[in-house]
């Protein structure tokens, strides 16, 4: 997995612990995002290149996973 910072102040994926299978994303805000019903895009200020053979799923928590 390739991280490339986009955007100054833009955080890089880390693992929250050492036994963690994935990474942890942080958004990457100039003003708060105002939620409402509708979806919103959170830009988290990286690109990510993934390599052939791996999945990826965006999950809103870790929690949530299983």
């Amino acid at each position: 997995m390739r991280v490339k910072r986009l955007r100054p102040g833009a955080r890089l994926p880390e693992r929250a612990t050492e036994g963690a299978t994935g990474y942890d994303l942080y958004a990457c805000l100039d003003a708060p995002i105002v939620v409402g019903h509708e979806p919103v895009q959170v830009p988290t200020g990286i690109a990510i290149e993934i390599g052939a053979g791996f999945d990826v799923q965006i999950r809103p928590r870790s929690g949530l996973s299983s």
